[in-house]
C-alpha cells in the first residue's frame, strides 16, 4: 500500500510515469501498481503475473548472445563501420559475461547499464566496470550466501543473473555523487519499505 501511496503521489506531481516491474511474480502486486494510475512494464516468466491488472501479453524470447552484443555496443554508441555490427572492446567480455548467459539469457536492463557506463570511455573504462562488477558482485554474495530466498524456486544460474543485474545497479548508483546517489537509495529504501 505504501508503495503504490508514493507512485500514486509521484504521478500527480509528474504525470504518468512509467513504472518497470522486473521479473514481476505477485499478481496482486503488479495489479495494485497497474491501478495507481500510471503506465506500467512488466517482465515475468509468469503468464497470469503478466495478465494482472488487465495487461496487454506480449511474449518474447530470451535474449541471445548476437542480439546482448547489440544492446552492449549500441548503448555504449559504439557504430559499426560500413554499416556493419559495432565491434566491442576486448575488455568488454567480462561486461557481457556480468549481463547474462548462454543458458538463461542475457538481461537488457543490465546491458544498457552498462553500456551507458562505458559510453565514451577507451578499454580501460571497461576494465574498470567489469572489476567494479565483480567487487559488488562479492559484495551481494556475502550478504546472501544461498542468494535471495524470495528467488529460491529459481535456478542457481537464473539467480546468478538476477544477482548480476543487482550488482550491475549498484555500481551505476555508486559512480553518482554523493548527494544524487543518496536521494536515490533513500527513494528505493522508501518504496521498498512500503511493499
Amino acid at each position: 500500500a505504501g508503495l503504490c501511496a508514493w507512485i500514486q503521489t509521484a504521478a500527480m506531481k509528474y504525470g504518468r510515469p512509467l513504472v518497470v516491474l522486473d521479473n514481476a511474480t505477485d499478481p496482486q502486486l503488479v495489479a495494485a501498481i497497474a491501478g495507481a494510475g500510471v503506465h506500467v512494464l512488466v517482465t515475468t516468466r509468469e503468464q497470469h503475473v503478466a495478465a494482472a491488472g488487465g495487461a496487454r501479453v506480449i511474449e518474447v524470447e530470451c535474449v541471445d548472445e548476437a542480439t546482448a552484443r547489440k544492446i552492449l555496443a549500441g548503448a555504449a554508441g559504439l557504430q559499426g563501420g560500413g554499416g556493419g555490427e559495432a565491434t566491442l572492446p576486448k575488455q568488454a567480455v567480462a561486461v557481457l559475461a556480468a549481463c547474462g548467459n548462454k543458458e538463461q539469457g542475457w538481461l537488457p536492463l543490465a546491458l544498457a547499464i552498462a553500456g551507458a557506463l562505458c559510453r565514451g570511455g577507451g578499454d580501460r573504462k571497461w576494465a574498470q566496470l567489469a572489476e567494479d562488477w565483480q567487487s559488488a558482485q562479492k559484495k551481494l554474495e556475502k550478504k546472501m550466501p544461498g542468494g535471495d530466498p524470495m528467488l529460491k524456486e529459481y535456478s542457481q544460474g537464473y539467480m546468478g543473473i538476477v544477482r548480476s543485474l543487482q550488482a550491475m545497479i549498484q555500481v551505476s548508483i555508486s559512480r553518482l555523487d554523493d548527494e544524487v546517489a543518496e536521494a536515490t537509495a533513500r527513494k528505493i529504501l522508501a518504496g521498498a519499505a512500503g511493499l
